[in-house]
């Protein structure tokens, strides 16, 4: 849980969240560059088959981390769907 606090931290502007075990790839940089540049709020990559959920449990800055994955697709705002 201590992952999401920035969440909540006025000083922060952007928080990533990510699995130690799941090291940043320079395609996913390059997405990370490119979501920046957008100035949108959320950001989801969906390029693997097993990317089947709207959000992966992993890598999203939202408080819904209580929930699993499964459980996160009930919960998932429409703006963050696409």
């Amino acid at each position: 849980m201590w992952r999401y606090l920035p969440v909540g931290d006025l000083l922060v502007d952007v928080m990533i969240s990510r699995d130690l075990d799941s090291p940043l790839t320079q395609r996913e940089r390059a997405a990370v560059d490119e979501w920046l540049s957008m100035k949108v709020i959320f950001h989801a990559m969906r390029d693997h088959p097993r990317h089947n959920t709207p959000l992966r449990t992993f890598n999203h800055p939202t408080l819904l981390c209580k929930y699993d994955q499964e459980a996160n697709t009930e919960f998932v705002p429409p703006e963050m769907r696409s």
